[in-house]
């Protein structure tokens, strides 16, 4: 996301409630970095007081490492599926490993993002090139699908068990004690079908 994009974010809203998915959670920690170093470089560091407005921050279904052996998608994997595409066969059988049920499919098909295999595979090319580890975000609550064979689910839960002992203290720019909590719910890599609303998300 463009730096400029976020700081019209932030300055239109009071409340901001953050909610990554998949690779989402990392992508959105790493906007996160940019626009921080951005601050640095501007020296607009009162404009650091945007942290007091993020009241949640939900990870579903990914970590802040994505491309992992012990914490994300394997880079075996993550490399042969970037090398099928842009086969639309392949796009298919991914899409069926995310849902696994005929509903979760059509439910996903008919709120999908209008993206064809080779902007996929654009995207999965230009998240390996620009991957870096990054925790500028504090991310209170870690959603599980106990079925999840994208990110599995047995690494999912041992990232988030670690964060949670490391992320201990404060939340930076306030004065709210950091909290983490990991809910598994059933479900595979496609969760949002689970939910009626986003309120209903956020007050999980």
């Amino acid at each position: 996301m463009d730096e400029c994009i976020m700081q019209q974010i932030f300055s239109r809203y009071r409340e901001i409630y953050i909610i990554g998915w998949g690779f989402g959670v990392w992508c959105a920690s790493a906007a996160f970095d940019k626009y921080l170093i951005r601050l640095g470089h501007l020296g607009h560091f009162h404009e650091l007081k945007f942290w007091a407005k993020i009241k949640r921050a939900i990870a579903i279904n990914g970590t802040l490492i994505p491309i992992s052996r012990t914490w994300g998608i394997t880079p075996q994997s993550y490399d042969k599926t970037v090398a099928g595409l842009p086969d639309n066969t392949i796009m298919e059988k991914f899409l069926h490993h995310m849902c696994h049920t005929k509903k979760e499919y059509d439910f996903y098909m008919a709120n999908a993002p209008q993206r064809d295999a080779s902007q996929a595979k654009e995207e999965l090319v230009t998240i390996k090139e620009n991957l870096f580890l990054s925790n500028s975000l504090t991310w209170d609550t870690a959603i599980i699908g106990d079925n999840d064979i994208i990110f599995k689910t047995p690494r999912q839960k041992l990232f988030w068990e670690n964060y949670s002992n490391i992320s201990d203290g404060y939340i930076p720019g306030t004065r709210r004690r950091f909290r983490h909590r990991v809910v598994e719910i059933p479900g595979s890599h496609y969760l949002f079908n689970r939910f009626t609303s986003w309120e209903e998300l956020i007050a999980l």
